[in-house]
């Protein structure tokens, strides 16, 4: 399993708030989530086609790698992945955002369409939440970005234990979207980051 951690602290463009000091960090996939209804492809693995996990297939760094893939061209298909955000620096900062990241490009030219989407968990079970769906995705990959401001099941800004993988993941959906757009995408890499005030 790779586990990859990437930490960036803007020291060169500070963003004071009060004694604050705006920061962010990044996060890779730690584990597959509740769904994974998607394909995967693990070109340059040791065995040849379609022998990463899920996980491994988008925990992929750099982001420019796309051997390893997971892809859907099937409406309502979801794929979730938990991150491990548990470093103290998020833990003991306010948060200002979370943004799910994915480097990804269209499944074919009919199927152009994917949402991206959380699963969180409380003590009565998981709750799926999707962002308007993303229907231009290109037969070129490229990095495209959801801002979640607020937890959506709050209402409220984020708190760093509602980033436990025990009770948030993210991921996404193919969507079908009209007549002429079909569900349909390809994702090799997926990240989050945690926009915070480091104290």
């Amino acid at each position: 399993m790779k586990n990859k951690l990437l930490i960036n602290l803007f020291f060169g463009i500070l963003v004071m708030t009060g004694s604050a000091i705006a920061a962010s960090i990044d996060f890779y996939p730690l584990n597959d989530g509740y769904y994974t209804d998607w394909w995967s492809w693990g070109w340059n693995e040791p065995f040849g086609i379609g022998s990463c996990s899920h996980v491994t297939c988008v925990d992929d760094f750099p982001v420019l790698n796309t051997f390893n893939v997971v892809e859907s061209n099937v409406d309502m298909a979801k794929e979730t992945f938990t991150f491990r955000t548990t470093d103290p620096t998020v833990i003991l900062g306010n948060i200002n955002y979370v943004m799910v990241s994915y480097y990804v490009k269209e499944f074919s030219p009919l199927y152009t369409c994917m949402a991206p989407m959380l699963r969180l968990y409380n003590s009565t079970g998981g709750t799926d939440y999707f962002a308007s769906p993303w229907c231009s995705l290109t037969s070129s990959f490229m990095i495209a970005n959801q801002i979640w401001a607020t937890n959506p099941a709050t209402g409220q800004p984020w708190l760093p234990s509602e980033l436990d993988p025990a009770y948030f993941e993210a991921g996404m959906r193919a969507e079908d979207f009209g007549r002429t757009t079909l569900a349909g995408a390809n994702v090799s890499t997926v990240w989050l980051t945690v926009d915070y005030d480091f104290p």
